[in-house]
């Protein structure tokens, strides 16, 4: 019998499709990051294949790449100029280049993967006095128009209990940051700064389906299920006119190291 599939290693079954059909982030984000923390570099953790760590090395910024999986950190290294090094770690367990001064962390839409109580301990080992660890995600915002209401209606057909970002009606999305969180930082953080930021991405049946394809919870159905789930989702989108615009919300919380 097989081993079960570990739900945050699975994307590296996809990481060429991840890289070339995931939502980055509005520039306003790494203006954000950048203002606020004055970075000379920068530790990205659950990199990916690297779409956070590409746009803070294309604004001049050095850094290390943490992942762990092996096939969405090859795309990330492949991606990254000279100025970065990438580990294939556990952030929790990461050498993060021997340095204990970062002045900025970056995760962005991998936190959930990581445990709450060795992260946060993690970080305020790593940072600088003062730096922050920047956690953020994109949030889609789906309208609620006819299109919404049909896709919704397969889901409740073909996967009802998935509770994807991506389903509309019942979602239930990671990595939300605990109200306990804000109000108590862990030990070593002495303040809390959210932010929220908004973009928009438009969508094909084609460039949708492939997204939905890069996703852990359509990556862990059958096989044919999850075909049978995103042909039903690109025969309605293209009985709909054949694309949509999609408004995204990004969430972002600062977690300030203590001076």
């Amino acid at each position: 019998m097989a081993e079960p599939r570990e739900q945050r290693l699975v994307f590296g079954e996809v990481a060429d499709e991840y890289d070339r059909h995931r939502p980055s982030y509005p520039a306003e984000l790494f203006d954000l990051l950048i203002e606020r923390a004055r970075p000379d570099a920068v530790l990205d953790i659950g990199s990916g294949t690297g779409r956070v760590a590409t746009a803070l090395a294309d604004r001049q910024l050095a850094g290390h790449a943490v992942e762990p999986d092996p096939s969405m950190a090859a795309v990330a290294k492949s991606r990254l100029p000279g100025t970065w090094t990438v580990e294939i770690n556990d952030f929790e367990a990461c050498r993060a280049e021997g340095r204990s001064d970062w002045p900025l962390i970056t995760c962005g839409q991998a936190w959930h993967w990581i445990d709450d109580r060795r992260g946060f301990a993690r970080a305020a080992e790593l940072l600088a006095p003062g730096a922050p660890l920047a956690l953020f995600w994109n949030r889609p915002e789906f309208v609620q128009d006819e299109l919404r209401h049909d896709l919704d209606e397969i889901y409740d057909r073909y996967a009802p209990e998935m509770r994807s970002s991506l389903r509309g009606r019942g979602a239930a999305p990671k990595g939300e940051i605990r109200d306990a969180d804000i109000e108590h930082p862990a030990t070593g953080f002495g303040s809390v700064e959210e932010h929220r930021l908004h973009w928009e991405r438009a969508y094909t049946t084609e460039s949708w389906i492939s997204l939905l394809g890069t996703h852990s919870d359509h990556r862990l159905l059958d096989p044919g299920l999850r075909d049978a789930l995103h042909h039903a989702v690109g025969e309605a989108i293209d009985r709909h006119g054949g694309s949509f615009t999609l408004p995204y919300r990004v969430d972002v919380t600062l977690f300030v190291r203590d001076d």
